[in-house]
């Protein structure tokens, strides 16, 4: 309720059935139709305060390994993974970001979504007054995590083209301090590692391709 109304309503529950019943989200996928860039810029600044709203919401971390640790061992896992699929150059690019992990220190886990892009923003061409532009869904990936997991995927996938769509959704979240800014680039090193490693376990060429032009976002 208190991400409302930027989230739909949870209506009913069927514990046997493991059954949600929500309310309709409005509008369509960002990812989808046709929008103006004042539009998709609302919508980026709309789920910047969202993205803000759930990371200051208050939640006890009680995982026994500290934040640092637990980014820091996923690091080393997908990095030697990722291995036979990179360049020497690009193992060291990856491998400078993830020292990165130092900036975990002293952070904690905050509630987040986890799949957090456009293809889970429900959003409208006009937003009426007093209501969001968007509508966030799809949270069966949400938990307790590094904040700045949540602008990774958006940094890998869609701000690299359209800086303006950064600029608004930066001006909705608030700015990164200097540690937020390591920590988003040693995610991103995980993000393009981990991705390349899995598609390369399931011979998965859309993965592949997902996992490059994240590769390319955190060695640009």
């Amino acid at each position: 309720p208190r991400l409302s109304p930027a989230t739909p309503a949870l209506l009913a529950t069927d514990a046997p059935t493991r059954l949600l019943a929500l309310s309709v989200a409005p509008g369509e996928r960002l990812s989808e139709g046709t929008w103006s860039p004042a539009a998709e810029r609302d919508a980026h600044a709309a789920a910047g305060r969202f993205a803000r709203a759930l990371h200051d919401l208050d939640a006890d971390d009680d995982d026994p390994m500290p934040l640092h640790a637990a980014v820091r061992a996923r690091l080393v896992r997908a990095l030697a993974e990722a291995a036979p699929l990179l360049t020497p150059g690009e193992r060291d690019g990856l491998g400078a970001l993830a020292r990165g992990a130092d900036a975990f220190s002293g952070a904690r886990r905050v509630p987040c979504h986890r799949d957090f892009t456009p293809d889970n923003w429900m959003s409208v061409q006009t937003c009426p007054a007093g209501h969001p532009c968007v509508t966030i869904v799809d949270f069966e990936h949400a938990r307790l995590d590094a904040a700045e997991v949540d602008l990774v995927k958006l940094r890998a996938d869609v701000w690299p083209a359209r800086p303006d769509l950064e600029a608004a959704f930066r001006a909705g979240y608030g700015p990164l301090c200097v540690d937020g800014a390591a920590r988003l680039g040693a995610l991103l090193a995980l993000h393009a590692a981990a991705t390349l490693a899995w598609a390369g376990r399931h011979d998965d060429p859309q993965f592949m391709a997902l996992g490059r032009r994240a590769l390319a976002a955190a060695l640009a």
